[in-house]
């Protein structure tokens, strides 16, 4: 019978503590070598983004209507405006980040209207959880992992599953 990963550890509440033990031996080996290991990351160096310019200014962004029709009768399922969206993004990409990703009740001030705002709310949460873990070794080296994390969700490289959209923040 397989048991799911919070039947294996009971301290599944805290959601980096999984990680911890891991982190801890490479930090040993670390310590150990003197310098960084393969098993680690620097992200002092940047691969996708430089620091004199964001990550969002390295794409063109659109204004697009958000529109899902009801297919057996053609009606309005789904609508918002002035979704902003890379250009380069498919308009089934545009709805589905409307309809499922967007917090905030639809036609209110609160509602979320560009992709920037998702990215930063998904991002954001997971840099300062990994700054408050000491997952990275000061500021700067945090600040690049949170460039290079939102270059690859606005290009498409990288995508999140639906459970991190949903809970963060």
């Amino acid at each position: 019978m397989w048991l799911g990963a919070r039947d294996h550890n009971p301290d599944f509440s805290t959601p980096w503590s999984r990680y911890r033990p891991q982190c801890r031996l490479v930090e040993e080996k670390r310590e150990r070598n003197g310098h960084r290991t393969s098993a680690t990351r620097n992200w002092n160096s940047s691969y996708f983004t430089s620091e004199d310019r964001h990550p969002y200014d390295e794409v063109t962004w659109d204004l697009r209507e958000a529109r899902i029709s009801n297919f057996r009768d053609g009606t309005v399922a789904f609508e918002q405006l002035g979704v902003e969206v890379p250009s380069n993004w498919s308009f089934n990409a545009t709805n589905i980040l409307a309809q499922k990703y967007f917090r905030g009740t639809l036609g209110t001030p609160e509602r979320e209207t560009s992709l920037k705002q998702v990215v930063d709310r998904i991002v954001d949460t997971i840099t300062t959880g990994a700054l408050e873990g000491d997952y990275f070794v000061d500021e700067e080296e945090a600040e690049t992992f949170r460039a290079e994390l939102k270059h690859l969700l606005i290009t498409q490289k990288a995508a999140f599953n639906s459970p991190v959209c949903s809970t963060s923040a």
